[in-house]
Parts: C-alpha cells; sequence; structure tokens
C-alpha cells in the first residue's frame, strides 16, 4: 500500500455535492461511495445547510467537509453564487469543484479566481478521483470532520 492510500485510508474524505440533475447526481454519489468518500448530496444549494450559515461554524480542529462538488446551472441559485457565499462566510472548504457543460468565458474565469477546480461535463471519472486523491495527501488528517450538518438522532 502506498503513501497515498495509506493517508486516504486514516478517514473517509467528505465530499459535499450540489447538483440538480437527479441522475447525474445519483451516479456521481454511487461513483464517490464505490470509491470510499463520505458523499453528502443536494438537489440545489437552497436545500445545503451550508446555505444558511452567516458564518463558518467549524471550529480550528473541525471541518464539515473535505470537497465540495457542486454543479454551475442549478435552479434559483448557481454554483458560483453559492461558492462565493460560502467564500464570504470564512468557510474552511478548501478543496472546491465545479462543473458545467456549458461553460461561459466569463463564468469559467470567475470559479477560477475563487480557486476552483474547473470540470467540463461529461467528465471521465477519473479526472474528478484523481483530483480528489491529490487533495486528499494535503488534508491534514488530524483534523475531525464536523457534524454539526446532520440530522440529530433523538
Amino acid at each position: 500500500m502506498g503513501v497515498r492510500e495509506s493517508r486516504r485510508m486514516e478517514r473517509k474524505a467528505r465530499i459535499i455535492l450540489l447538483e440538480d440533475n437527479q441522475t447525474v447526481r445519483r451516479s456521481l454519489t454511487l461513483i464517490l461511495e464505490h470509491k470510499g468518500y463520505e458523499v453528502l448530496a443536494y438537489e440545489n444549494p437552497l436545500v445545503c445547510p451550508l446555505h444558511y450559515v452567516h458564518e463558518c461554524p467549524c471550529s480550528a480542529q473541525e471541518c464539515c467537509a473535505d470537497f465540495i462538488l457542486t454543479d454551475i446551472d442549478m435552479p434559483n441559485f448557481s454554483g458560483i453564487e453559492f461558492i462565493a457565499r460560502l467564500i464570504n462566510t470564512r468557510c474552511k472548504i478548501k478543496n472546491i469543484g465545479i462543473m458545467s457543460g456549458a461553460w461561459s468565458s466569463l463564468n469559467r474565469k470567475r470559479a477560477e479566481d475563487m480557486g476552483c477546480k474547473v470540470f467540463e461535463k461529461p467528465f471521465k471519472t477519473f479526472a474528478l478521483t484523481e483530483w480528489i486523491n491529490d487533495c486528499m495527501q494535503c488534508v491534514d488528517n488530524n483534523h475531525k470532520l464536523s457534524d454539526w450538518f446532520q440530522p440529530k438522532r433523538a
């Protein structure tokens, strides 16, 4: 087992996925879970709990997720607007990917200027998992993943 695999096995990467197309959302969720990642999938930003925070709720030792992967075009709120909102809350999630099948030059530049990885739909699953694996090498595995937005069980 290589260094990359042993670091990844210390804890699962948690990915927040925002995709309005149910087929794409379900397919990406299954693929990523099969690769060993924990996926929290939402149909649009308005149903994701991160949309409603005004300040990053994560502590210095915890982060709610390692990755955000969002579609750019969704009803009511675009992926770029969602990411810009998170940046304004000082969100600690540093690995952000934005997907689109119809990038305008303005949206691509906005996404790249925000530090996002850009994915052109359709993309090969390998490109996505390679990006995740490369980013996981830089993730501080001493930090715990917070469950602040998970439903509380009574």
